[in-house]
């Protein structure tokens, strides 16, 4: 990697952006909501140099939108950096619009215009866990977002959490909540 011609030339922004944040509290954060999280994913929090963040996605990269994708930074939000002291998984929907659709715990780790990507954690099934699955809108893919722990009160019927506001939990984000 630091080897690739462009490399020198992206980390300008990566390195005057770097913000210290506890890689064990963050992968402890992520263990008090879930019992598992993906391995590779738990060594690369512990283990990876900061210097080395990859496309401006780090926990100790800023929650800021860029807009404009260069050699130094990848068009979209980078949602490892939201809260990096506390990060919140949350409920992504797999299989819309199939007869198998259902939520699954996940992690939001980047936010385009189109695309949203999650880092599965959900063990059920065992083919999506560790994987990244990103949902895109122009394939009329909904990118719905709500909180992890609202999965047990969506499955007792209720659609919506009632503590969760939007605006207060993720300022600018629009959440939608299925009928």
């Amino acid at each position: 990697m630091i080897n690739t011609p462009h490399f020198i030339n992206s980390r300008s922004w990566t390195l005057k952006n770097l913000r210290p944040f506890d890689r064990q509290a963050y992968v402890d954060s992520l263990l008090s909501q879930y019992q598992e999280i993906p391995e590779e994913f738990r060594l690369w929090i512990l283990e990876w140099p900061n210097c080395l963040a990859i496309s401006c996605m780090w926990p100790g990269l800023p929650f800021v939108d860029c807009f404009k994708g260069n050699a130094e930074r990848r068009y979209g939000v980078n949602w490892l950096g939201y809260k990096s002291e506390s990060p919140q998984l949350l409920a992504a929907i797999c299989q819309s619009e199939t007869p198998n659709v259902k939520f699954v715990p996940g992690l939001l780790i980047w936010r385009a215009f189109t695309t949203t990507e999650w880092l599965v954690f959900s063990r059920e099934g065992d083919s999506l866990f560790g994987r990244v699955y990103v949902k895109d809108f122009m394939k009329l893919e909904s990118s719905v977002i709500i909180p992890h722990e609202s999965l047990v009160e969506y499955a007792g019927g209720r659609t919506e959490h009632e503590d969760f506001e939007d605006e207060q939990m993720y300022p600018g984000l629009t959440t939608q909540y299925l009928p």
